[in-house]
C-alpha cells in the first residue's frame, strides 16, 4: 500500500519540489546547499549582539540563516504551519554537532499560547527541544514558561512591533535546580520574544544560560 501511495503521491523536496526516492525532506542538492551559519557558541555573532546584555548569558548559536523563500524558510514553514513536525526533528538532528561545543544541564523551549497549541496540535519548539534533550540525556522543561498573552504571527509584524514583546506576556512557573540551561527556539528574527521569555525566567531563577535556534533571520 505504501509503495502504491509513493507512486501516486511521491515525496518531494520541500525547497525545489524535485521528486524524492524515499521519505526525506530535501533532495541531495538542496541538502548540500543549506545556508549554515558556521558560528560558534563562544565567539561573537548576531545572537551575542542581541542577548549579551542579559545577566548570566553564556553564549548563543544558530544552525542556519533564514531569508524569505530560501530552503530554511520552507523547512520551518512546513514544520510550523503545514503539520510536518518531523521536519523540526530532522533539523534538530543536524544541530547535534554544534551542541557538543557546550555543557548544559537542561533544555527549555519557548512556549506557544494555549490557543495556538490547540489550533496547531503541537508546539514545534517542544518537539525540537525533546529531540535535543533525548540526544544529550538531560531534562526538558516544557512547562517552565507559559505564554499568557497571545499575539499575532511574527511574520505580520514590523521590526519595531517584534522588539516590543514584554516579559509580562510570559510567566515562569518553575524554579529549577540546574545551573546551566539551553533555551531553544525555531527561528530568531529580532529576538524580542525570546528575550521576554528569558527575562521572565530570570525573575525566578539565577541560572546561567545558552541560546540555540535552528535559524537566524538575516
Amino acid at each position: 500500500m505504501q509503495r502504491l501511495l509513493d507512486i501516486i503521491i511521491p515525496s518531494r523536496c520541500l525547497h525545489c519540489s524535485r521528486i524524492l526516492p524515499t521519505h526525506q525532506h530535501l533532495c541531495i542538492s538542496c541538502l548540500h546547499q543549506l545556508p549554515y551559519t558556521h558560528w560558534e557558541f563562544h565567539r561573537p555573532n548576531q545572537i551575542h549582539e542581541n542577548f549579551s546584555s542579559l545577566k548570566n548569558f553564556l553564549g548563543g548559536n544558530a544552525l542556519l540563516f533564514y531569508t524569505h523563500g530560501n530552503a530554511t524558510y520552507k523547512l520551518l514553514h512546513a514544520n510550523k504551519y503545514y503539520n510536518q513536525p518531523q521536519v523540526g526533528k530532522f533539523l534538530a538532528q543536524l544541530s547535534f554537532y554544534k551542541l557538543h561545543e557546550i555543557d548544559f544541564e537542561a533544555v527549555i523551549p519557548i512556549p506557544s499560547h494555549s490557543n495556538t497549541l490547540k489550533s496547531r496540535g503541537y508546539n514545534q519548539t517542544h518537539l525540537i527541544a525533546e529531540s535535543i534533550a533525548n540526544e544529550f540525556n538531560v531534562p526538558v522543561y516544557k512547562s517552565c514558561l507559559k505564554r499568557i498573552k497571545q499575539s499575532s504571527s511574527q511574520t505580520k509584524k514590523n521590526r519595531k512591533q517584534r522588539l516590543s514583546v514584554s516579559a509580562e506576556n510570559f510567566i515562569c512557573q518553575q524554579k529549577i535546580s540546574e545551573k546551566k540551561v539551553l533555551f531553544i527556539d525555531d527561528v530568531i528574527t529580532t529576538g524580542g520574544t525570546l528575550k521576554a521569555c528569558i527575562q521572565s525566567f530570570l525573575e525566578k531563577n539565577d541560572t546561567s544560560f545558552y541560546i540555540f535556534c535552528l535559524a537566524q533571520a538575516n
